[in-house]
């Protein structure tokens, strides 16, 4: 059996590679701070938070993009499920605070986008992958700035 070669961070067992994160480094320590950081921000503004921990996944704990977008959903989970905890007894207006027609209307939405996405990584090399995953981070960050100063200018 001739040696797998695998990228940093990746221990090769039974011919895959594998990612490990045992001893931890610095970066992985940081990476792990800023990531329960922002996906406390994310459940404060009640979105996922899945395309800055994507970055966060890539950029400190060194994995792979294909890697990566497959540990991001267990990030918004985690982050879905604490906010659906934190939220489960309150109520808004007398209204329930989980609006579940807008759910069920963004189900197909989302397993369209996740069908599209895992076509990209099966015939996609990392490199694009990767620009794409970046490019659409900017893009979202640049409509939430926008929002953002909408809405402090109707309030200041």
């Amino acid at each position: 059996m001739e040696p797998t070669l695998c990228p940093k961070h990746y221990q090769p067992i039974m011919g895959h590679c594998y990612h490990y994160l045992w001893p931890p480094t610095i970066m992985t320590v940081l990476g792990t701070l800023l990531l329960g950081f922002t996906n406390s921000l994310a459940t404060l503004a009640g979105v996922g938070g899945g395309s800055i921990a994507l970055v966060i996944l890539m950029t400190f704990f060194e994995y792979l993009p294909k890697d990566a977008s497959l540990v991001v959903f267990s990030c918004v989970l985690g982050t879905a499920a604490g906010n659906t905890f934190n939220l489960l007894f309150k109520a808004f207006n007398n209204k329930p605070v989980i609006q579940y027609h807008f759910a069920f209307v963004s189900i197909p939405i989302v397993f369209i986008g996740s069908f599209i996405g895992v076509l990209m990584n099966k015939f996609f090399p990392s490199a694009i992958t990767y620009s794409i995953i970046v490019l659409t981070f900017l893009v979202s960050l640049q409509k939430t700035y926008n929002r953002f100063r909408t809405e402090y200018n109707k309030e200041s």
